[in-house]
């Protein structure tokens, strides 16, 4: 990405969070961001995750995800952590999304790229994503999402309590930045107050 690009956007992105008109506050116990601080420093390769908390192997199938778009599957990591696991196109863009976001001060899911892993038990046939399967149960170019991240509550851009906030307003700007509004939903949360 051109850093002239990303000098501009940060611009923009700073003086739609900066003080300076009144707007609404959100609801205090509840935050769509937080200042980030130092931006270099943080682990944009791990997000909002950890290498600890990273899935660790071996990892069996548990059920296949019908809903959405994408193939999906849950699969079980040997120490007894369920992960949801994306294939196909969105997979890798989603990750990377989710790091951007995360480094802006914003609430994500843990998730992780993890380019090929093979799994115990994994059928034959699935109903989606069978492309994306060797034959010894390996899968590749996949996004491993945690399923006993805590979750405080959903919300929609037409109605949500941070309506008219500068917090609000810079995740829109992100989303625009990204082109990502159809998947903001997915991976973007509030901070537990």
């Amino acid at each position: 990405m051109c850093p002239r690009l990303v000098g501009v956007f940060l611009t923009v992105f700073t003086l739609t969070l900066s003080p300076g008109r009144a707007e609404k506050k959100a609801d205090e116990s509840v935050s769509l961001w937080r200042d980030p601080g130092g931006v270099m420093a943080r682990d944009l390769f791990y997000g909002a995750g950890s290498e600890e908390r990273a899935p660790i192997a071996p990892f069996s199938f548990v059920e296949e995800d019908l809903d959405g778009v994408s193939p999906k599957f849950v699969l079980q990591d040997s120490q007894g952590v369920k992960w949801k696991v994306k294939l196909g196109d969105e997979a890798r863009p989603e990750t990377v999304a989710t790091r951007f976001v995360w480094a802006m001060g914003y609430a994500t899911d843990e998730n992780y790229f993890v380019r090929v892993q093979r799994v115990e038990n994994m059928p034959a046939e699935l109903h989606r994503g069978g492309e994306f399967i060797s034959s010894d149960g390996s899968i590749r170019d996949a996004r491993w999402e945690r399923m006993d991240q805590k979750r405080i509550g959903n919300w929609r851009w037409a109605k949500n309590p941070f309506d008219d906030t500068r917090e609000l307003n810079g995740l829109r700007v992100l989303m625009a930045f990204l082109n990502n509004w159809a998947c903001v939903h997915a991976w973007t949360r509030p901070f537990a107050g």
